[in-house]
C-alpha cells in the first residue's frame, strides 16, 4: 500500500489491453462484454493506477430504473477488484485503494449524468461512502408436503424457456413489478428458466428454479427465485413440478422471495404457507443492498411527475412555498405547492429544509417514510410533515443473501485481526 493518496489516479479502460488487465484484475471474462455493452461510455470500466503499475479495477453496468412514473439512470456496480475492495480490507484492515476508487466513480457518475449507483456489498465498507441499505426481503413459505399434493394441470405443462417466449414473459415480468424483488443479490448455481404453456401456446406462468448438490454455499438445494403467474392454476402447477425435487433434497419447506400480495404468494397462503418480511441487518460483517444518490437536483427533476402524482391534486401546502433542500452539501431550490414540486433557478435567503444524504436516499427509494426517521434527522422539525406527502414508504424488495435470514451461514472468521480493529471505529447513522 505504499503509495501516497495523491500518486493514485483513475483511468478510463478504453483499450483492448487495458479491458485484458481489467479482466485479470476482476476474475471475470464478463468485463469484456460489458465493455463491448458499453463502448459509447469507457469510464464504465475503470483502472486504479500508482505511477505505471495496475493496481486495481472497477465495473459498473448502465440501467435504468422506475421510480414510480420517474426513470432514473443508474449504476449497478458489477465488481471491485480485490486487490482493492473486500477481500483486502478482510485480511488487512487497508482501505486506502478502495475508498480511492469509490470516491472516484461516485464523481465520475455525477459528471455523466447519473442520477444514482447501486452496490451490493459489506457494511464494513459502503456505508462510509453513503451507500445505505434501502431494501425490504420478502419470502413466503409453503411446506413441502402441502405442495406434494397438488396435481399438475391436465391443460397446462411446464417446459423451457424459448426465444419465442421472450415477449410474453416480458407482459408477465411487468404485471406485479412491485410485488417481487428490484434486485437480485443472491446466486443461484445450475437454474434453469422454464414457461407454464397453456392450450394454442398461450404463456401462463414462468420461474426459474436452481437444484444443486453443493452445501455450504448457503443456497437452498431447490430455488426459484423468480416467479410470475396470471392465475391459481399456474401456480399450483410450478408448486406440484418443483416439490418432489424439493422432496428429493430433503427439504421441508420451499420459500420463494415475492411479497405477499403476489397472486403467486396468495397461492402458498391458501395452501397453508406463511409469509415473512425483514429489513436490513445492522450487522457489519453481512453484505447489503445499497444506494447512494450521486446528483440529488437531477433526481428531484427526474420524479417531479411523480411527485405531482403523489400529491393527487391538493396534498402539497395551502399556499406555494420556495425553499432549499439541502442534502449534505447539495443545496437545490424548489417551489412547492398543493399539486407540484418544481426545481426552480436559486434564491439568496431561502429557508432550508436539511436532510442527511442517507435519509434522502432512503426516502427515496421508498424504503422509510420521513416520519420513520429519528427525531431530529430532518431539520426544522417542521421540514417531516412537509416532506411526507412527497416520501411515502413503498416497501422495495430484494432478493438478499441466505445468510441474512439464516445466522447459521454466516463465516465468523470473515475478517482478520486488523480489519475488526477498523470495523469497530465505524459508527453509521442510518
Amino acid at each position: 500500500m505504499g503509495e501516497a493518496l495523491e500518486e493514485y489516479r483513475v483511468d478510463a479502460a478504453v483499450s483492448r489491453k487495458e479491458i485484458k488487465r481489467a479482466c485479470r484484475l476482476l476474475d471475470s471474462p464478463s468485463v469484456k462484454s460489458i465493455a463491448e455493452e458499453q463502448k459509447d461510455e469507457p469510464g464504465s470500466v475503470r483502472l486504479l493506477v500508482a505511477g505505471k503499475e495496475i493496481l486495481g479495477a472497477l465495473v459498473h453496468r448502465r440501467e435504468e430504473w422506475d421510480i414510480g412514473r420517474a426513470k432514473l439512470k443508474v449504476a449497478r456496480l458489477f465488481a471491485v477488484s480485490g486487490t482493492s475492495g473486500d477481500d483486502s480490507f478482510r485480511a488487512t484492515g487497508l482501505r486506502e485503494q478502495f475508498d480511492f476508487m469509490v470516491e472516484d466513480w461516485c464523481a465520475y457518475l455525477r459528471k455523466t449524468g447519473y442520477h444514482m449507483a447501486y452496490v451490493h456489498g459489506e457494511l464494513a465498507l459502503w456505508p462510509v461512502h453513503d451507500f445505505v441499505p434501502c431494501f425490504f426481503h420478502p419470502r413466503v413459505y409453503i411446506p413441502t408436503a402441502k405442495a406434494l399434493k397438488l396435481k399438475t394441470s391436465p391443460v397446462l405443462k411446464v417446459r423451457s424457456v424459448m426465444t419465442k417466449d421472450a415477449a410474453a414473459i416480458g407482459r408477465l415480468m411487468a404485471m406485479y413489478p412491485d410485488l417481487r424483488p428490484r434486485v437480485f443479490a443472491a446466486g443461484v448455481p445450475h437454474f434453469h428458466h422454464y414457461a407454464v404453456e397453456g392450450p394454442g401456446g398461450r404463456i401462463f406462468g414462468y420461474f426459474s428454479m436452481g437444484v444443486t448438490k453443493r452445501k455450504g454455499n448457503g443456497t437452498p438445494p431447490v430455488f426459484i427465485p423468480e416467479v410470475e403467474v396470471v392465475n391459481r392454476e399456474a401456480a399450483e402447477t410450478i408448486l406440484a413440478h418443483a416439490a418432489p425435487f424439493a422432496e428429493k433434497a430433503g427439504m421441508k419447506a420451499m420459500h420463494f422471495p415475492l411479497a405477499a400480495a403476489h397472486p403467486f404468494s396468495t397461492a402458498c397462503l391458501d395452501l397453508g404457507g406463511y409469509f415473512q418480511i425483514r429489513g436490513t441487518t445492522r450487522d457489519i460483517t453481512l453484505d447489503e443492498e445499497m444506494i447512494r444518490i450521486v446528483n440529488v437536483k437531477a433526481c428531484l427533476l427526474a420524479m417531479e411527475e411523480e411527485f405531482t402524482h403523489r400529491l393527487d391534486g391538493g396534498r402539497g401546502p395551502d399556499e406555494s412555498t420556495d425553499f432549499i433542500l439541502r442534502v449534505d452539501g447539495e443545496k437545490v431550490a424548489v417551489r412547492y405547492a398543493a399539486k407540484h414540486l418544481k426545481v426552480i433557478e436559486g434564491k439568496k435567503g431561502l429557508p432550508e429544509i436539511r436532510v442527511p444524504r442517507w435519509a434522502f436516499t432512503q426516502m427515496l427509494m421508498g424504503y422509510r417514510a420521513p416520519t420513520e426517521l429519528r427525531h431530529g434527522t430532518i431539520r426544522p422539525i417542521g421540514g417531516v410533515k412537509a416532506l411526507s406527502p412527497l416520501f411515502p414508504k413503498t416497501w422495495p424488495l430484494s432478493l438478499c443473501d441466505h445468510d441474512l435470514w439464516d445466522p447459521s451461514l454466516r463465516d465468523p472468521d470473515k475478517y482478520g485481526a486488523a480489519a475488526m480493529n477498523e470495523i469497530r471505529k465505524l459508527r453509521y447513522s442510518f
